[in-house]
């Protein structure tokens, strides 16, 4: 998304899509700040959601009242052990002022998210970090505008809105497939977009 946006405005060409994650290519997996115009950051999502959590929230809660959202990847939160102090340090200090989101889509980049990690009752682990956890279909517009008006009345606590989704959702092609690395084929594409006209 990140690579589209910046072609789509004019800080690389779009030709530089064709050489997507070769070596020594400008454009790979994960972002570089060093190669990529503009890009402020290095990384994939996974380095982005939970410092988000980080002890320096509460130090930010003192100085100001702010809402603080974060996204992460149900893997992301399994794996990183970052993520799991920035869970305990939000309970802790009882950020009723932070809400996630988990996008628990079951899968990660290389593989289903069960074969690498036994992630259930997802819910009941991040109950056990002491946060206030909802759990929604991540494709129902409703249930994730109601599920906000649910923690903004929760005090005390951080918490954690664990959308369940289908990757690839509404072309049929891609639903439920792991296309992480995927290079989107010409015939791939024309069916997505047939699939969202």
């Amino acid at each position: 998304m990140v690579y589209a946006a910046l072609a789509e405005t004019g800080y690389f060409s779009k030709e530089e899509f064709f050489s997507y994650v070769r070596i020594d290519a400008m454009l790979q997996a994960h972002t570089d700040r060093r190669t990529v115009p503009d890009v402020k950051f290095s990384g994939a999502p996974s380095d982005k959601g939970c410092p988000s959590l980080s002890e320096r929230l509460w130090q930010l809660r003192l100085m100001i009242q702010t809402i603080v959202f974060s996204v992460l990847s149900a893997m992301e939160s399994a794996m990183r052990v970052k993520c799991g102090e920035a869970a305990m340090t939000a309970a802790h200090y009882k950020l009723d002022n932070l809400t996630a989101f988990l996008d628990h889509n079951k899968f990660q980049s290389t593989d289903e998210v069960t074969r690498k990690m036994k992630l259930d009752p997802l819910g009941e682990k991040w109950k056990a970090f002491g946060w206030y956890v909802v759990e929604i279909d991540g494709h129902d517009f409703k249930q994730i505008l109601d599920s906000l008006d649910v923690v903004e009345e929760i005090r005390d606590k951080p918490h954690i809105i664990i959308c369940h989704t289908l990757k690839g959702k509404g072309v049929q092609v891609f639903e439920g497939r792991n296309l992480h690395f995927v290079k989107i084929t010409n015939e791939m594409y024309a069916e997505a977009m047939k699939a969202l006209q």
